[in-house]
């Protein structure tokens, strides 16, 4: 169990700074917006990184329930708030 929770915390640590750097880019992606309209990359980047963040709080919650030894025992929601306290989202 211990080499799980090891896993488990390495992954929170690198799936932290990915969505850190997702999030920062959508920040500026906002402050653009309130001068002009975004351009098609610029909506397209948008998109992707939204697409990021929602893969890797899936993913999170997957490696919590492995982590924990539970196959969908609790409710999505449950797991997903779990998973938002280990990556302090």
């Amino acid at each position: 169990m211990q080499e799980n929770n090891h896993s488990f915390e390495a992954y929170v640590y690198a799936i932290s700074e990915q969505v850190e750097q997702h999030i920062a880019g959508l920040d500026e992606l906002s402050d653009i917006s309130v001068q002009s309209p975004l351009t098609f990359n610029q909506r397209s980047a948008a998109e992707r990184s939204l697409q990021v963040i929602v893969e890797a709080a899936i993913g999170c919650s997957k490696h919590y329930l492995k982590s924990k030894k539970k196959r969908f025992q609790l409710k999505p929601g449950q797991v997903l708030n779990e998973c938002m306290k280990y990556c302090r989202l």
